[in-house]
């Protein structure tokens, strides 16, 4: 069997499920467009599960600018759009980008189209608009369309539903990670698809989750203390994964800003501003944590992967109250790091709380008070999530998806 991952082909989320399904499968033929890692360079270990990895060229990288331009007035032209129209609504600089967007979709859409008749399998990785748009207009009778989790809740406009509804209804399949956001699906797209939707997730970073069984909290602290900036005895809290509304951090500090002034001088707040930056809340988040009386770091840029076991190590709290989630990685780390996690009720956990993995829950942000920070036995979490892993195969899950599937 051979299969084809297309779309937001991050190799953080994929080459640990490359790996696991090779274990199981060493047959399967695995390929990869546009592969990348955003933390650092590619290495020979994150190429090894994929038979084949297809690279587009950079827009950048292609002749003069004029002949640039060419290009891009051309593809608009074809898709019945005006570079010119684009340039008296949005400027030169913003339309050129535009054009040059609309050029790179097109190509890889052409070199998806080469490569597709050599695969059975092609699976569209995270559903945002740009990566629907590069299968839009071919044969999907072997796409399979995988939400992640927050692509199911963005980009709400129009042009998005319908084309996602008229991709629904043509795909072989629709996976998601968990039986909430099939249901949201159904509601928001018609309940004709509930047949098409398969549940199952993706893996975990074995890399990370074994480099943080073996960094000890001191090493981590070092590490910390040494990367970003000294905290002494306080207690580092991490709160949320980016600044983006749907994580409430601005909610969440308005309830932390009420819990007594001892426990807030014997906090650090850590913010890691590395995904969906958006600078006018980074700085209103900062200013809230600075008047409520916290200290504060940010981390901005991307961590490698024995970085993030270390910064995983390194935490005392995790508190992770977003509006929605689906299967949240960054918090499994937490917990398998033994650290006080502090989520939602709303979210979807509940495997989680049924292997007896033990943490905190808040009906709201508003609710988060002094005694949700006092110590819970966590000691055995990795052993129980270790188990909850295994029991539910995720990997084996998905060899059988696309056995399913090519039928």
């Amino acid at each position: 069997m051979k299969v084809l991952w297309v779309g937001s082909c991050s190799s953080l989320i994929l080459v640990p499920l490359a790996m696991a399904l090779k274990k199981k499968d060493p047959l399967l033929h695995i390929g990869v467009l546009d592969l990348f890692n955003p933390s650092e360079e590619l290495t020979p270990t994150d190429k090894a599960p994929f038979d084949e990895i297809i690279y587009t060229p950079s827009f950048s990288a292609e002749g003069s600018k004029i002949e640039r331009i060419r290009k891009a007035n051309a593809t608009m032209r074809d898709q019945g759009k005006s570079l010119i129209l684009e340039v008296l609504k949005k400027g030169p600089s913003e339309a050129t980008k535009h054009a040059e967007t609309l050029v790179l979709q097109e190509q890889v859409k052409q070199e998806l189209i080469q490569t597709a008749s050599n695969y059975d399998i092609i699976q569209v990785q995270y559903l945002k608009l740009s990566n629907l748009k590069i299968i839009e207009g071919m044969p999907l009778q072997k796409c399979i369309l995988s939400f992640w989790g927050s692509d199911l809740f963005q980009d709400e406009s129009e042009e998005a539903r319908q084309m996602k509804i008229r991709l629904f209804d043509q795909c072989k399949g629709i996976t998601v990670q968990n039986e909430d956001m099939a249901q949201i699906i159904c509601v928001k797209y018609g309940w004709n698809l509930k047949n098409k939707i398969i549940t199952n997730r993706f893996l975990a970073n074995d890399i990370i989750m074994d480099q943080i069984k073996n960094t000890s909290k001191s090493e981590a602290r070092d590490w910390f203390e040494s990367e970003f900036e000294k905290v002494g005895d306080k207690e580092l809290m991490v709160i949320g994964y980016q600044s983006k509304p749907q994580t409430q951090q601005l909610e969440i500090l308005e309830a932390l800003n009420s819990i007594a002034i001892a426990k807030k001088k014997n906090l650090h707040l850590v913010y890691t501003f590395i995904y969906g930056k958006e600078r006018t809340r980074e700085e209103n988040i900062l200013k809230k944590s600075h008047e409520a009386g916290f200290t504060t770091t940010v981390i901005d840029r991307y961590l490698t992967n024995e970085e993030m076991a270390k910064l995983r190590c390194a935490t005392d709290i995790f508190v992770h109250l977003p509006e929605s989630d689906a299967f949240s990685n960054t918090l499994l780390e937490h917990l398998y790091a033994k650290n006080l996690v502090i989520t939602g009720t709303w979210l979807p956990y509940g495997k989680h709380r049924a292997f007896g993995v033990c943490y905190r829950e808040v009906e709201h942000p508003r609710d988060l008070k002094l005694e949700h920070f006092e110590e819970i036995e966590v000691s055995q979490n990795p052993e129980r999530i270790d188990r909850m892993r295994y029991e539910e195969d995720a990997a084996g899950q998905w060899l059988e998806i696309y056995k399913q599937l090519t039928l």
